[in-house]
């Protein structure tokens, strides 16, 4: 808080009526709620200008300094105006605002039900995190819009409660889902147990929220699709010279249209750096660079991962995504994450599962299952089972706080028989990080490779 207010140039901040929840923040004036209500009406503000600062939100980064990213007008107007095309709310519905006000999500959320006319109810401050008592909410207020990111979505339906008695989903007529992938698994259960609409949107911060969508049939196939461009919008798919790259094939996705963002707040350098001149259009125009790789079928675009989350395993380059979806599918597992470990001598892919309902899966098994389908060097190192997904306040995977396997040292209690053998496995145990290699251990399974040999 300190930092973002700083940052951003606050000079007056509104804080509960009794109490002051804020750290000191030097020439910030605080000014209660209760004050706005009671006191004399502000004077007048002009008008803005449609490309004047709508809001400043703050994303973080892969240096972990958070960036404030500076939204107009017409960018968000522009969002809020293609979702009530698209989706149209009546005075009849009622929209659960229930994600945290730091994420960008929360901007529709706020804006969307009264500058139509509908309700907008106000979750309980954390309330997101609880199954059971969004459940109730939901039910007890009669909601009919809410959203899920993809991770909270598969932890509701995960909670028993939820499951034993849908009834809580009778009101609802929509529910949308972004922020992450969203697997084929959790919106084949979500239509399963509820029958609702289920509608899977796609967006950074950047570029007012969310730049594609796609309404997910009850049996979405192997992967649901991110969709295509919302209103005044458009996607490119290109290499690395910026040149489109046919139907099919992999590329970055980038953005262009009325809804990129001003840019990143008092840093100019990194704003040129991800928006980028057009290359394909009118003189001036900008695209954004999302860093994300996708790929368009049958005219929709496929979320594939992170241009910068790809990583080398024994020379080959491994998308951890598609890893994740082939563990997100196997037997006895509810849900999957893979991540790229480089807490040791080499990267290395860790899976991390939650078991479905009544399942016990174990590592060695899911790893031995994943061998099956797999090319060896798509085969993670170990697969970690966990009772539930660490998430961050948004919502999201916290991959930070995934706990490093506790891979046994080594594979048998055989000690060295010669001189030759302890040689060499004290020599693969100081490459390999370890206390202990054993001679009938496997190399490669440890997470060597020929470079570190």
């Amino acid at each position: 808080i300190a930092f973002t207010a700083a940052d951003a140039g606050v000079d007056t901040v509104l804080v509960p009526a009794g109490t002051d929840p804020l750290p000191d923040l030097p020439g910030v004036r605080r000014l209660a709620v209760a004050e706005l209500a009671d006191g004399p009406v502000p004077a007048a503000l002009p008008d803005p200008d449609p490309d004047d600062a709508a809001y400043l939100i703050y994303t973080s980064g892969s240096t972990g300094r958070p960036k404030g990213v500076v939204v107009s007008h017409r960018a968000i107007g522009n969002r809020l105006d293609w979702m009530q095309d698209a989706y149209p709310l009546t005075a009849d519905d009622r929209v659960l605002q229930k994600t945290p006000a730091g994420f960008d999500v929360s901007v529709w959320e706020f804006f969307w039900a009264p500058s139509t006319g509908a309700t907008v109810v106000l979750a309980a401050p954390g309330g997101h995190r609880d199954p059971e008592y969004l459940a109730r909410l939901v039910c007890d207020e009669r909601i009919t819009t809410l959203h899920f990111v993809p991770s909270m979505l598969e932890g509701f339906l995960a909670a028993e409660q939820v499951v034993a008695d849908p009834r809580w989903a009778a009101t609802l007529r929509r529910v949308f889902c972004s922020g992450e992938a969203l697997s084929a698994a959790a919106a084949r259960r979500w239509h399963a147990l509820t029958g609702v609409a289920l509608h899977n949107l796609y967006g950074p911060t950047e570029a007012a929220v969310d730049v594609t969508a796609h309404t997910v049939a009850a049996d979405p196939g192997a992967v649901v699709p991110i969709g295509v461009p919302v209103a005044n919008t458009r996607t490119h798919v290109l290499d690395a010279c910026l040149r489109p790259v046919p139907d099919g094939v992999p590329g970055e996705l980038y953005l262009g249209g009325v809804q990129l963002a001003r840019g990143y707040h008092a840093r100019p350098g990194l704003t040129a750096d991800r928006f980028v001149a057009d290359p394909l259009g009118a003189p001036g125009e900008r695209l954004y660079r999302t860093g994300d790789v996708v790929r368009r079928v049958d005219g929709e675009l496929v979320y594939l991962g992170r241009s910068d989350g790809q990583v080398k395993i024994r020379g080959q380059r491994i998308e951890p995504g598609e890893v994740e979806a082939v563990l997100a599918a196997t037997d006895g597992v509810g849900r999957a994450a893979v991540v790229v470990r480089r807490d040791g001598p080499s990267p290395s892919l860790v899976g991390y599962v939650v078991p479905a309902a009544g399942a016990a899966p174990d590592g060695d098994g899911l790893c031995a299952a994943l061998a099956r389908v797999l090319p060896e060097a798509m085969v993670p190192a170990a697969v970690v089972v966990l009772e539930e997904m660490p998430l961050t306040p948004n919502g999201k995977l916290d991959q930070a706080a995934l706990p490093a396997p506790d891979v046994a040292a080594g594979g048998s209690d055989r000690e060295p028989a010669t001189e030759v053998e302890r040689v060499l496995c004290a020599a693969f145990a100081e490459v390999l990080g370890r206390d202990r290699v054993g001679p009938d251990d496997d190399f490669l399974a440890l997470g060597g490779d020929s470079i570190t040999s």
